[in-house]
C-alpha cells in the first residue's frame, strides 16, 4: 500500500502540478538553502514550543507550517548576500 501511494502521488502530482509559474520558480530557487538550515530552524521551534499546553498533533501542526515558512523566508534572505547565491 504505502508503495502504490508513493507511486500514484508521484504520479498524480507530476501530471497536475508541473507546470512552471514564477511562484514555483521563486521556492524552487531556495530549496537548497532550505535543505542546509531546515534542521536548525526545526529544532528552534519544537524546543520552544516544548512546554505548551497542546496535543502533539496541534504541536506538529504549528511547527510544521512555521518551519516552512521559517525556512523559506529565511533561505530567500541568506542568499541576498553577495556571493552566497553562487553557492546555494
Amino acid at each position: 500500500m504505502c508503495v502504490g501511494l508513493i507511486v500514484g502521488l508521484s504520479v498524480f502530482f507530476r501530471d497536475r502540478f508541473s507546470t512552471p509559474n514564477k511562484w514555483m520558480e521563486r521556492l524552487d530557487q531556495n530549496v537548497f538553502g532550505v535543505y542546509i538550515i531546515h534542521v536548525f530552524i526545526l529544532v528552534g521551534l519544537q524546543m520552544a514550543i516544548l512546554n505548551v499546553d497542546l496535543s502533539a498533533l496541534t504541536k506538529f501542526a504549528i511547527v510544521t507550517i512555521a518551519g516552512l515558512i521559517n525556512s523559506f523566508l529565511n533561505s530567500a534572505l541568506i542568499r541576498l548576500i553577495p556571493g552566497i547565491k553562487r553557492v546555494i
